[in-house]
């Protein structure tokens, strides 16, 4: 059997000082590996919102070149204006055809 032998154990106190370090020791990695995972984060949000930014900037682009319904209804209003006045055109071309037709016609007959 072994003899016991103070110069084989430590004291309270430096066990709970040993302790103390080792808890500090693996509060700092902690700490340490959160930085570093919170700077990873960083870094992938702050791409992920370049690219939604990016898309933004597409989006805005596109619907800038929408045309509103104002604007439509002026081009229609436009349109439809058009087509009445070319109807009336061809409408007062015919009645003049007509009437020349009419006017040579009566000269002939006499």
């Amino acid at each position: 059997m072994k003899e016991f032998n103070y110069k084989d154990f430590v004291t309270l106190k430096e066990h709970l000082s040993q302790r103390l370090e080792d808890l500090e020791e693996k509060i700092n990695l902690r700490f340490e590996a959160t930085a570093i995972a919170s700077d990873k984060a960083d870094v992938k949000m702050e791409a992920r919102l370049a690219g939604i930014n990016g898309l933004l900037g597409s989006m805005s682009d596109i619907t800038a070149k929408f045309i509103t319904r104002n604007e439509v209804d002026l081009k229609l209003d436009a349109i439809n204006k058009s087509r009445k006045d070319s109807t009336a055109l061809i409408i007062s071309m015919i009645s003049l055809l007509l009437g020349l037709a009419g006017v040579v016609s009566s000269l002939f007959a006499k």
